[in-house]
């Protein structure tokens, strides 16, 4: 899995402090890579794969806690029917429902996604961007539709895109002065 992950990396020049690889995690598991890491000074970002557990209640507490200090982004193998089954034979842990694993993720503050690709992508957003100080955020598009989608999709997430106040619409200059380009919306 490390090498795999770490093949991506490469493509997309990422570098890491460290990887781990902990098997079927029988002496040390996920929740304690989760507090080493939580307080490692060189990790900056969590990258976290998981296929089960052993103790959920402990996995949450190091899960939440790493949350709390720095980004934590997260794949569940094992989301699938199918899926299920091979985790559960390959590490003998507790697998748990897609709708429990999404909801602990959410609840312990930790980004979950599917594939490899989108955690690089993640992981790079939050290497190269400051951390959002609140939940209100701008959007930027050249599609009035395509704002409204988004919009939406920030909503649904627990985010607000709020209207822009008088200030912008005068630093904005002669750019916004052609037609098309809209600050009202959303």
């Amino acid at each position: 899995m490390v090498e795999s992950f770490s093949y991506f990396a490469k493509t997309k020049n990422l570098r890491f402090s460290k990887m781990v690889s902990y098997g079927n995690g029988v002496d040390l598991d996920g929740s304690d890579f989760l507090e080493y890491l939580a307080d490692d000074p060189d990790t900056k970002i969590i990258a976290f794969y998981i296929e089960g557990t052993r103790n959920g209640g402990r996995l949450k507490r190091a899960l939440t806690a790493a949350a709390m200090k720095k980004p934590v982004v997260a794949i569940k193998g094992g989301m699938s029917e199918q899926g299920m089954r091979a985790a559960a034979s390959h590490t003998a842990s507790l697998t748990g429902t897609p709708a429990l694993w999404r909801s602990l993720f959410r609840q312990a503050g930790a980004v979950q996604v599917e594939g490899f690709e989108e955690m690089l992508n993640t992981v790079m957003a939050l290497d190269r961007s400051p951390l959002p100080s609140g939940k209100a955020l701008s959007i930027i598009t050249n599609s009035g539709g395509f704002s409204v989608i988004q919009t939406d999709l920030c909503q649904k997430a627990g985010m607000e895109v709020p209207r822009f106040r008088p200030k912008p619409w005068r630093l904005s200059g002669p750019w916004f002065r052609s037609p098309g380009p809209a600050l009202a919306i959303p």
